[in-house]
């Protein structure tokens, strides 16, 4: 599965929590710690941001599941583009606080084009200046290439299938 999203939009975050939630990382790490790995080159450290794909695997249930850490910056979409080709299924990040930026909707139309399975997945809700379902996303559902938006229950943690 190929996690992507525009630079800054959470994607590390989101593989490491799985990680951790999976008990694959010892530890959930904050934002620029990369307790599992991700992001580990000189370069990326320096950036704090992902500059080529990376594969983690995890299982959830009696599934193994792998994960492909792809670049959200614009000009090394074509290590992403290479992941999106590869995967079976995309999960597309998008930051509350940002809300859809150029590089959600270059990848939106690659995922439409490819009718590859995608959940947008949306990140960054807690932060102060988040609008999780904002102007952005109901103003015009599927301008972006993105389906109408569906609130999902919230669960409490112990109704999540675990190992």
């Amino acid at each position: 599965m190929a996690v992507v999203g525009h630079k800054g939009a959470g994607k590390t975050a989101l593989i490491e929590a799985m990680l951790y939630l999976a008990k694959v990382a010892p530890k959930l790490g904050k934002v620029g710690d990369r307790a599992c790995g991700l992001d580990d080159s000189p370069e990326e450290r320096a950036h704090m941001s992902t500059l080529e794909s990376r594969l983690v695997s995890l299982i959830w249930g009696s599934k193994k599941v792998n994960l492909i850490d792809t670049p959200g910056e614009t000009s090394l979409f074509a290590d992403t583009q290479m992941a999106l080709n590869a995967a079976d299924a995309v999960l597309l990040v998008v930051s509350a606080r940002s809300g859809v930026e150029t590089g959600t909707e270059r990848l939106s139309r690659w995922i439409l084009q490819s009718r590859t399975p995608c959940l947008v997945v949306l990140t960054k809700v807690d932060d102060e200046h988040a609008r999780p379902f904002g102007e952005w996303w109901t103003s015009a559902p599927g301008k972006h290439g993105l389906a109408n938006p569906r609130r999902l229950p919230h669960w409490s943690q112990a109704r999540y299938p675990r190992k």
